[in-house]
């Protein structure tokens, strides 16, 4: 959630700069801005400049990341500054809870002071309270910026079972409650629930094939915030793997997925299989003590094995403290799907399509048959990684 602070932070001061100043009058004009991502709408200055990002989760949902930004600099003619911003974030996973949304309200007050901590904040109000049947907070805050000297700024936040909303308006004192400010917070309307978008996953994601021609994963593009950087894609003589890694934006968490392929030189017994899992995919995580159960099923002409369980977190990841498998073997070869996020993505649709999107296909590397290895499987060439923050 820190970094999604310092990014609006970011977002604003680039804009003071980017920005030429505006007419000396201050009577422009307002208007009823209807979001293309059907979630909000809201009276704001007609001059807002807005941004959308989305992520496909499903074929009738995606996930929505958008900006609007209005600012007057009258620094030259009236000694002022004010700006306006609305911002909208949109969880990839499950709904949220209330008890989950009264927990990031908090989170929300403590950060302000965070994105302020160099010019010296000071809270004028803090509270929690409902707004037009909303969970949500506002704060009103003091600092000292560097070129603006003394500035004011009033924040809203909002949520649903899906989305935050943040509305703040920066400034000099007396604007922050008066009429035009009021009809800017007042007016904002917020529906539940994801953008309804239709499509298909096949089209707006990309499929990747792996280096040994074992299996092929449907990936997302890069999109602000929600996939920050391209897939990752390696390999070795035996192995390769495929990894990408998700932000979701209103919890500040990241999702870990990594798709490794197995390519040995005879095929597997159940005991050899057992062996790869544990040393390769297991006790990496140092999962406390205890059975871990496993679940199997049978998809085409291949045995599937899942499993969910408790992990060591990472020192970067704190949250991450779950991690879910999902294995695929046919004869000499083995596909494991590796997810580590926190106990709540488990249930995400957006985990579920990741893992529906894998296609086992063996006869992708022209491979044939090998006898029944008696022999320990040969793993020395496994990835090893841990997830990274």
């Amino acid at each position: 959630m820190f970094t999604r602070i310092k990014k609006l932070t970011a977002l604003l001061f680039a804009g003071v700069v980017a920005i030429a100043p505006t007419a000396i009058a201050d009577d422009y004009k307002w208007t009823t801005y209807q979001s293309n991502t059907g979630i909000f709408e809201i009276m704001v200055p007609s001059e807002m400049e807005a941004t959308n990002n989305k992520l496909r989760i499903d074929e009738q949902r995606v996930a929505s990341s958008s900006t609007l930004i209005s600012m007057h600099d009258q620094r030259r003619y009236k000694g002022t500054f004010k700006s306006y911003l609305v911002r909208l974030d949109q969880s990839i996973g499950p709904p949220l809870t209330h008890e989950q949304i009264e927990l990031l309200l908090n989170t929300d007050l403590k950060d302000y002071l965070i994105r302020y901590e160099e010019m010296n904040p000071v809270v004028k109000n803090s509270e929690l309270k409902f707004f037009n049947n909303k969970p949500g907070a506002e704060i009103l805050v003091q600092y000292q910026d560097p070129e603006l000297g003394t500035q004011n700024t009033r924040a809203r936040i909002l949520y649903t079972d899906a989305s935050r909303l943040e509305m703040s308006l920066t400034g000099d004192p007396h604007i922050l409650h008066g009429f035009k400010a009021d009809k800017f917070f007042e007016s904002m309307v917020v529906n539940e629930g994801l953008s309804y978008d239709p499509g298909k996953l096949n089209v707006d994601w990309k499929t990747h094939i792996s280096p040994l021609g074992i299996f092929s994963v449907s990936l997302p593009p890069v999109i602000d915030p929600f996939v920050p950087e391209a897939p990752k894609i390696t390999k070795t003589q035996k192995t390769d793997l495929i990894s990408q890694t998700f932000l979701d934006p209103v919890w500040g968490q990241k999702i870990f997925y990594r798709v490794h392929g197995y390519k040995f030189d005879r095929n597997l017994s159940q005991k050899n299989l057992q062996k790869v899992i544990f040393e390769q995919h297991i006790n990496k995580f140092r999962p406390p003590p205890g059975n871990i159960k496993f679940q199997k099923t049978k998809e085409a002409d291949y045995d599937v094995i899942e499993a969910e369980f408790p992990i060591t977190p990472p020192s970067k990841a704190v949250y991450a403290t779950h991690a879910r498998l999902r294995i695929i073997h046919s004869g000499r070869h083995l596909v494991v799907q590796e997810i580590i996020c926190s106990k709540n993505f488990m249930s995400a649709t957006l985990i579920g399509n990741l893992l529906g999107n894998l296609v086992f296909d063996p006869g992708m590397a022209k491979t044939a048959p090998a006898p029944l290895a008696s022999q320990p499987a040969d793993t020395k060439n496994a990835p090893q990684e841990a997830p990274a923050n």
